[in-house]
């Protein structure tokens, strides 16, 4: 007779067979051991099938059906490249649930590097370079990208990078550079759809220069060819950009961010700086985004720009050197921005809440906050995002400044304003401060457990990438050698 103790393990010995059977079933058809073509692997492959390229140069127009099917690359994407020169049609067009893994697009025209319609789409540690009609196009599709990079891509009517109209887009740690979308959207264009951005880099997207016609009283011509949104351009969207560096983007209308229409997009941990543009670094148009810890500094234009009927929600942010030669206005335009808890070093002709605090933010050369500076332990908390736990460079969110009185709304630890919290206010390092009271304390150890059994990567002590009993001898260690 079976007793209830070995329940357990019995269910587990079934699950087991169950998934080594569903292994079985599938295949791994190899280009050009199986297959002389991808092409042909694909028509080969069902549902679950892995086509598993050997490194090398492919010159082929792939489409894969309404099916579910893995492309993925024996050596990654430097060795692996799928070019799309003189085909007349995408490298890859799909209508089904396809995972594409570790290739780089190059030299595609019309209709792109990726076509999809429908179905989903995720993308794995891919490069998709010099594409002159977009990297990825997605009509009504799920999109996830994972690491990987697109650079030089161009698109006459934006989203050089990706282009996504319906469905959804998820990007986790993806960089974009260099990418020349001249309509909506230098890198990235996202409408009707909604937007989970994580970790993004984003430099020298868009396009646009500063002409001088010479003379001492000549005033210097500013010209674009990106309309609007330099990095990204969204319309109609929900979702969250968390911790991204919009780095030198150039656009008419939104040097780094446009955003319009209707939904609700936060803008997280974000930091615009550099840009390019006729009206404001971030640009809102007949839409109400929620603006929290970011940093938007040294702009060639407004730091916000708000279009009429636009009502932008901006806390615990930060706004310095957007100037309008030789003006400095940080935030501004006929529409009504409602601007609370945050340090503006200028003008602002909106709507000022409480907190809010018009001073140098005294910032280094990475835009983090120095010692002293009245952005430290000045925020809101409760208008810190649910889920947003860490700074744009991945440290902690809340951390306090034993140095600096609190001036913020909420329970200590205070959050600091913009991008960037402030982590030198400790005696010395004090990685054990689980916290971030400035003590060690069982609470740390009771914090620590609660993040690594929620899966928090800040439990990930190591820094191994995975959580494991290494990260609890990682953490005990670091207790025991205290404070320096």
């Amino acid at each position: 007779m079976q007793t209830q103790g070995t329940k357990p393990l019995a269910a587990t010995a079934m699950i087991m067979l169950l998934a080594a059977g569903t292994a079985v079933a599938q295949s791994t058809i190899r280009v050009p051991g199986d297959a002389a073509t991808i092409q042909e692997a694909i028509d080969r492959a069902e549902s679950g099938d892995v086509v598993l390229v050997a490194a090398g140069v492919y010159n082929e127009a792939l489409t894969v059906g309404d099916t579910t099917i893995t492309l993925r690359s024996e050596d990654g994407a430097d060795a692996t490249t799928l070019d799309g020169a003189g085909l007349g049609d995408p490298i890859l067009t799909t209508v089904g649930s396809v995972t594409i893994e570790g290739f780089t697009f190059t030299g595609a025209g019309f209709g792109g590097a990726i076509n999809a319609n429908g179905g989903s789409l995720v993308v794995i540690d891919s490069a998709f370079v010099a594409n002159t009609n977009r990297g990825i196009d997605a009509l009504v599709t799920d999109v996830t990208i994972r690491g990987g990079s697109f650079t030089g891509n161009s698109a006459a009517n934006g989203g050089a990078g990706v282009y996504v109209l319906g469905g959804s887009l998820t990007i986790d740690g993806a960089t974009f550079q260099g990418n020349l979308g001249r309509g909506q959207g230098g890198a990235v264009s996202v409408n009707s759809a909604t937007l989970d951005a994580r970790g993004l880099e984003m430099i020298d997207n868009g396009d646009g220069e500063i002409i001088d016609s010479g003379g001492a009283a000549s005033v210097p011509t500013r010209i674009f060819r990106t309309l609007a949104g330099g990095a990204i351009y969204t319309s109609n969207v929900n979702g969250r950009i968390d911790s991204a560096r919009i780095i030198g983007s150039k656009a008419a209308f939104g040097g780094g961010l446009y955003i319009a229409g209707g939904g609700t997009l936060e803008v997280v941990n974000t930091l615009v700086a550099d840009s390019l543009t006729g009206t404001g670094a971030i640009y809102t148009n007949a839409s109400a985004p929620i603006i929290v810890n970011s940093t938007i500094v040294n702009n060639e234009d407004w730091g916000i720009f708000a279009q009429r009927e636009s009502r932008p929600v901006v806390r615990n942010s930060v706004f310095t050197g957007n100037e309008i030669d030789p003006r400095s206005i940080e935030i501004g335009g006929p529409g009504i921005v409602d601007v609370a808890f945050s340090v503006i070093d200028g003008t602002a002709s909106e709507t000022i809440g409480d907190g809010v605090i018009f001073a140098d933010p005294q910032l280094d050369d990475s835009f983090a906050p120095l010692p002293g500076s009245p952005a430290i332990d000045a925020g809101d908390n409760a208008a810190v995002p649910s889920g947003v736990t860490m700074d744009l460079f991945g440290g902690d969110r809340f951390v306090d400044d034993p140095a600096t009185p609190d001036t913020g709304a909420g329970t200590a630890p205070i959050v600091d304003l913009g991008a960037i919290e402030f982590a030198g206010g400790q005696a010395g390092p004090c990685p054990a401060d689980f916290d971030g009271d400035g003590e060690l304390t069982l609470f740390d150890f009771l914090d620590f457990q609660n993040a690594f059994d929620s899966g928090d990567a800040r439990a990930d002590f190591d820094q191994d990438g995975e959580l494991t009993l290494f990260d609890f001898l990682a953490f005990q260690n670091a207790f025991d050698a205290g404070c320096s």
